[in-house]
């Protein structure tokens, strides 16, 4: 084989190693949540009925390819630090229907702050539920491996 043909092999090995161990990364890094979204999604596809809410970034996509788009997640949050003015006029209107669903990621009752979610919106969330003289329920909890949640379902009546 000449000197081209060797490199040529070389370098395709190398790149099917690099490609092994991009894999292996992506796989621990989002293997542990790839499949808690599949079972959300599965989840959220035996409630047709429902409105589906996202209440923090990153669910509306996954959940849209995992159902072939049953579930279209309505993103409710804004993308601000804090609640933009808009927030809460559009969540008073999206209360006013009993059959919603409202995902957020769940951090456990020792994270108030809710410092893992990208667009913190529980308390503005459950304040806005309280104001409108309704009650929250946490219908389902999908949790890591390790036992804490990582998604949670609401229901508001």
């Amino acid at each position: 084989m000449h000197l081209a043909g060797r490199f040529a092999v070389q370098v395709l090995l190398h790149l099917l190693a690099s490609q092994r161990r991009f894999d292996s990364l992506l796989l621990r890094h989002i293997g542990r949540h790839l499949d808690l979204v599949a079972h959300l999604a599965v989840h959220l596809e035996q409630h047709p009925q429902d409105k589906v809410v996202a209440m923090d970034w990153g669910f509306k996509r996954p959940l849209q390819f995992l159902t072939l788009e049953k579930v279209n997640p309505i993103e409710a949050y804004g993308y601000s630090a804090t609640p933009p003015p808009g927030f809460y006029t559009g969540l008073s209107d999206l209360l006013t229907d009993p059959n919603t669903l409202y995902l957020f990621h769940g951090y456990g009752p020792n994270d108030i702050a809710r410092t893992g979610t990208a667009y913190p919106r529980y308390e503005a969330f459950m304040s806005e539920v309280a104001r409108e003289g309704k009650t929250a329920t946490l219908e389902k909890t999908f949790t890591h491996r390790d036992g804490g949640p990582l998604y949670e379902v609401y229901s508001v009546k």
